[in-house]
């Protein structure tokens, strides 16, 4: 043999040789991750089933089953959808004029309000009166269930759902300028009724399996809670409107439960990690922002060979995931075990696989939006004990020198700081009264719920009582000729 011929044949035995190796490893990695899927798999059928022998929903087909269904002759949502449409219907307006708590005409009933604002709040609200009237039906009907409905894996439901809060958002603030400018013309039982209205209308947000929803019904109560501290600083509200906010204060707590919408993110990650609603929910992305084919004739989908579509790195992640939320929901009926919980699997998250993808991205987002709920809940609770301490002054002409002198005439317990699980706190100041949870940073800072400069929120977030001679209107604008 040729030293030639010798050569080829000994890179041919290599080249057999290689792709031999290759079609080893490709079997064997074949076999290893048939393996590691079926694993994976298995564990997911034992944590599903485990789950729904607790009575608990796992999709949202589940979830919708369990939900009450309301005829229209009984859902408030009628009123709700009629008082949207005349909304819809009014011209839009530059409303950066308006008294409000998130424009130049901040309705800040402590430092002062503007006068000059006045003209362009009066229009706001004259030319959305019927809005407001149809809103106000809804108080008369059985319950209030919303409109979207959650039965299968439709990927329009997010828009739907965006849909919807964004409408509730324009009717809640339209609400809310209303109680504030009842505030400024002193009609107390009136700026009362909205208050309460808003409530109501706040609350079936909370119902639904959808974290902005959730969102919308957070950011409402936390906006009707300063309506509710500019109404006590500018006015004294008699014994009996007293006794009704404190009592629908009460009851909205009943509904403030983060349940459904856990439940719907816990839906919506088992959704996310399905091969075939991923694919279709991406093309339907795809078809979008790109134009429509040309030509019917088959080309290759890229979608096709994306990696994370594949049943193993599905599963692995909707059983992490799910046993993360799973966590979550077991607790969600005690706020600060549930902010503990969260925060503990936030911690745990870099020592996660590599291969926990999706987790990594969704839990962030949804610990920070468990925080922002028990923002709104801890200072939500601080208003029955304000409001207990108020009666109290009306009763006796001093406010009470202990939380616990309210109790049990005024109020039936102390409500609970959902940050430490301890009683809400109470403080005398010289101006009056300070309620207040310790907040996020979890330090008992005295009381100071006033935003510092270039804050949004104060270190502890609460309410401010004054006392009688410090309370009324306070203008900006003291020498503009123009009045309430």
């Amino acid at each position: 043999m040729t030293e030639p011929e010798g050569r080829r044949g000994g890179l041919v035995r290599w080249g057999v040789l290689t792709l031999v190796v290759l079609v080893s490893l490709f079997l064997l990695s074949t076999v290893v991750y048939g393996v590691l899927s079926r694993s994976a798999r298995l564990r997911w059928e034992r944590l599903a089933s485990g789950i729904r022998a607790k009575g608990q929903p796992l999709t949202f087909g589940e979830i919708e089953a369990a939900r009450p269904a309301l005829a229209d002759g009984a859902n408030g949502v009628v009123a709700i959808r009629d008082a949207a449409r005349i909304l819809d219907a009014v011209a839009e307006r530059d409303e950066s004029g308006v008294l409000s708590l998130d424009s130049e005409c901040e309705a800040d009933f402590f430092k002062g309000l503007q006068r000059r604002c006045l003209p362009a709040t009066r229009n706001y609200i004259e030319s959305r009166g019927q809005a407001l009237t149809a809103l106000s039906n809804m108080m008369s009907y059985e319950g209030v269930r919303l409109e979207p409905a959650y039965g299968g894996a439709s990927v329009d439901a997010p828009s739907q759902a965006l849909s919807t809060a964004s409408r509730h958002r324009k009717l809640a603030k339209l609400v809310n300028v209303d109680a504030i400018l009842k505030t400024v013309d002193g009609s107390t039982q009136a700026a009362v009724d909205a208050v309460v209205l808003q409530l109501h209308l706040s609350e079936p947000h909370y119902a639904e399996p959808v974290a902005v929803q959730r969102l919308v019904a957070v950011a409402s109560d936390w906006m009707v809670v300063t309506t509710f501290e500019g109404l006590l600083q500018a006015h004294e509200l008699g014994d009996i409107e007293l006794e009704r906010l404190q009592r629908e204060w009460t009851r909205h707590a009943r509904h403030q439960s983060p349940r459904p919408s856990l439940l719907g993110e816990r839906a919506s990650f088992i959704r996310l990690t399905d091969r075939q609603w991923l694919m279709a929910h991406t093309r339907a992305v795809l078809a979008r922002v790109k134009n429509a084919p040309t030509s019917r004739s088959w080309s290759p989908n890229p979608l096709d060979w994306i990696p994370f579509k594949d049943d193993w790195f599905l599963y692995e992640n909707r059983v992490q995931g799910v046993a993360i939320l799973t966590r979550l929901l077991d607790v969600s009926t005690d706020p600060s075990k549930l902010l503990a919980v969260a925060r503990h699997e936030l911690q745990l998250l870099p020592q996660s696989s590599r291969g926990h993808t999706m987790i990594r991205i969704v839990l962030p987002s949804l610990s920070r939006g468990i925080e922002l709920h028990l923002f709104t809940v801890a200072r939500f609770r601080c208003v029955p004990l304000a409001i207990a301490a108020e009666r109290f002054r009306l009763a006796t002409g001093r406010f009470p020198d202990h939380k616990e002198e309210v109790v049990p005439q005024h109020l039936e317990a102390l409500p609970r700081d959902p940050f430490d699980d301890k009683p809400i706190r109470y403080a005398k100041t010289d101006a009056g009264i300070v309620v207040y949870s310790i907040g996020e940073n979890g330090v008992d800072d005295g009381g100071e719920v006033v935003p510092r400069e270039g804050e949004r929120r104060g270190l502890d977030f609460g309410v401010r009582v004054l006392d009688p001679a410090g309370r009324g209107l306070r203008w900006l604008d003291a020498d503009d000729p123009s009045g309430p």
